[in-house]
């Protein structure tokens, strides 16, 4: 089921075939839908080679019911912790710092794992 509007949605069912009078109607249901949660990664600075960088913080728009990680990743960085994990009692903001040992534009992926992973819009890839 894929909703596109937020808020109590009823799901009526059609039963149909050969044999569909052999069978008790279905009574309505319904769904809730929510909108998906969102990340805010940070704004990634211009670093020198071994230059560790200044705390930057990834915000989620709301806190999970259970938990989510997101851990980043990029050829020659360095991140520190090596994973936010974001929780229902917690807050809605973390902080890394990121180290770059390799010269150049380097991109970050992120994965973000979790029993809550799919309340939230997948991150898109960065830079540094």
């Amino acid at each position: 089921v894929t909703g596109t509007t937020d808020g109590t949605q009823t799901i009526n069912y059609a039963v149909s075939g050969t044999d569909q009078y052999e069978y008790t109607p279905l009574a309505s249901g319904s769904i809730t839908i929510q909108a998906a949660k969102t990340f805010t990664p940070p704004t990634y600075p211009t670093l020198g080679n071994g230059v560790t960088s200044a705390s930057l913080t990834m915000s989620i728009s709301a806190v999970p019911t259970s938990s989510v990680t997101i851990t980043p990743s990029g050829t020659g960085l360095t991140f520190n912790p090596t994973s936010l994990t974001f929780t229902s009692g917690g807050g809605t903001s973390a902080t890394w710092t990121v180290t770059g040992t390799t010269d150049g534009t380097q991109t970050i992926n992120y994965a973000v794992s979790g029993t809550d992973q799919y309340e939230y819009t997948p991150l898109a890839s960065g830079s540094i």
